[in-house]
């Protein structure tokens, strides 16, 4: 049986710096990066943690993943529920390991080609949006602008440029003495 989403959760899902929300096991706010290179959808265990699936996690599939660096699979939950707009969408997610080898410290979660051919989307650069087909109809999430983005996720919301332009004075005064 699928695990029943109970809180909200949005996060959400970038393609080469670019964001759709969604949402995954309902518990709170993050982000969800898609990323064509990446095979396989991927969770920091910290996220994992606060959606309140990684009890699911079946450690049989520990190891390492190699690429561009290495980092810790922790292993894989077989299937959580991840709500895009007002529809779910069954997903596998492999678990790393948020402390060791991670990378990015501030990534959640990584929609990999997988769950995008399992799930039959297209990313219409066009129309600025991730399309999941559902049934015989569409489904259309928004890319994100930068503006909706945490700096801490590439964005500038909350960036507050007379501030850091007072730093950066500062910082050139102090550095003149």
């Amino acid at each position: 049986a699928l695990n029943q989403v109970r809180a909200s959760y949005p996060f959400f899902i970038t393609f080469l710096s670019t964001f759709i929300e969604s949402t995954c096991n309902s518990l709170w706010t993050s982000n969800l990066s898609l990323l064509f290179e990446i095979c396989i959808a991927i969770m920091s265990s910290k996220c994992a943690e606060e959606c309140g699936i990684l009890h699911l996690l079946d450690t049989r599939f520990a190891g390492t993943a190699v690429g561009v660096g290495t980092g810790k699979i922790l292993g894989r939950i077989h299937i959580a529920q991840m709500q895009v707009s007002n529809h779910y969408f069954p997903c596998t997610i492999t678990i790393m390991d948020s402390e060791e080898g991670l990378g990015d410290k501030n990534m959640d979660f990584l929609l990999g080609l997988d769950m995008l051919k399992r799930h039959r989307c297209n990313i219409d650069l066009a129309k600025n949006a991730l399309i999941f087909r559902v049934g015989d109809s569409f489904l259309e999430a928004k890319f994100l602008h930068e503006k909706d983005l945490a700096e801490s996720k590439g964005g500038t919301k909350g960036f507050d440029a007379n501030k850091n332009n007072e730093q950066l004075e500062k910082m050139d005064e102090d550095s003149e003495k």
